[in-house]
């Protein structure tokens, strides 16, 4: 459970709702694999979303205390069925990146542009993934609200409807699984149920092999030549 932060574009839509008491958001996720915003002030439901597969394991929410990013709509979840979601609550669109083996235990955002979102995830597969996606692909410039009159909005998952991409620039990290992740700035960090704590810093560019077209197929790989793969194609982190 989190404090939906001030800048969130859900505040500014609240205001044209004229509740008896300045609203106070609080969103959660649980394993019937529904994500809830909730106005504790005004006790009211406000922002429902309905994944069609497995629980709900984290979410996060981008720039928290950015005022460059007013009215920011973006959050991730980490999902149960081994994958990510990127979902505006503005425009109700998401993107949905698949490729880990097992549980993604947390996605979070890192460095922070008006350009770029970057999306890391950790994995109980023992590897993570750094994610990146030009902000105009999932947030346009629109003056009008997508959402219904009545509150709360709800919104259900539809595989049809899904953005789905494999999730990019994999790399094992720990023998067993990653079971926290946090990020600031350029740096981020990782723990482990092998009982490891990692910090890792950035570097400016990916270093990629000279055919930076081949890609690996992530639904017939093995989960052993996929990270041995990896281990050898990727080396993007510096501890």
């Amino acid at each position: 459970m989190v404090q939906v932060p001030h800048n969130h574009y859900l505040y500014k839509y609240l205001e044209n709702k004229k509740l008896k008491e300045q609203p106070l958001l609080i969103a959660f996720g649980s394993l019937d694999g529904y994500f809830r915003i909730f106005d504790i002030n005004n006790m009211c439901p406000v922002y429902i979303f309905k994944g069609y597969y497995g629980g709900l394991n984290a979410i996060s929410f981008e720039n928290q205390n950015d005022e460059k990013f007013e009215k920011n709509p973006l959050v991730l979840f980490s999902m149960q069925d081994d994958s990510y979601i990127l979902l505006n609550t503005h425009t109700n669109k998401y993107i949905r990146g698949i490729g880990h083996f097992s549980f993604v235990s947390r996605a979070v955002f890192s460095n922070p542009n008006k350009d770029v979102i970057r999306v890391v995830t950790g994995s109980y597969d023992g590897c993570i993934s750094i994610n990146d996606f030009l902000r105009s692909d999932i947030i346009q410039d629109s003056q009008s609200d997508f959402y219904q009159e009545d509150l709360p909005v709800i919104v259900k998952q539809n595989q049809q409807n899904d953005i789905t991409v494999n999730i990019q620039n994999v790399q094992q990290v720990n023998n067993e699984g990653v079971g926290y992740l946090d990020g600031v700035g350029d740096y981020f960090i990782t723990s482990s149920f092998d009982g490891c704590a990692t910090l890792y810093k950035f570097k400016e560019k990916f270093e990629e092999e000279e055919n930076n077209n081949e890609t690996l197929n992530y639904d017939t790989q093995s989960k052993q030549s996929y990270q041995q793969q990896n281990n050898e194609r990727f080396k993007t982190l510096e501890k």
